[in-house]
């Protein structure tokens, strides 16, 4: 059986790790994702998501269109992406959750 101390140790690292890769994901903002790389912004702009640009490019743009406007006809590039996490955003902006919100719930 696990002790109070063993708990407490393993929830501070946890803690202090995943609160270690937020700030280097947004530290990251000063030093790779500025307006120059238009090409990166397929749903939200530098502008518009502000400081939380650095958790929704790439990848994220595209999985945040699919989830906001759903799979194009005819198909586009966005038919490379799975449906399930799109889905789970927009299940969770059902809910009331802002669309970057709700991709950083799931992932």
């Amino acid at each position: 059986m696990h002790s109070r101390a063993d708990w407490r140790r393993v929830l501070t690292v946890a803690a202090v790790s995943k609160s270690l890769a937020a700030v280097a994901l947004v530290a990251g903002l000063w030093f790779n994702f500025f307006p120059k790389h238009s090409w990166n912004y397929v749903a939200y702009t530098a502008h518009a998501a502000g400081f939380q640009l650095p958790f929704i490019n790439w990848d994220g743009q595209w999985y945040l269109r699919i989830a906001v406007l759903g799979y194009e006809a005819p198909p586009s590039l966005s038919v490379v992406f799975y449906p399930l996490f799109p889905a789970l955003i927009a299940c969770l902006m059902r809910l009331g959750l802002e669309p970057i919100n709700a991709g950083l719930a799931v992932v």
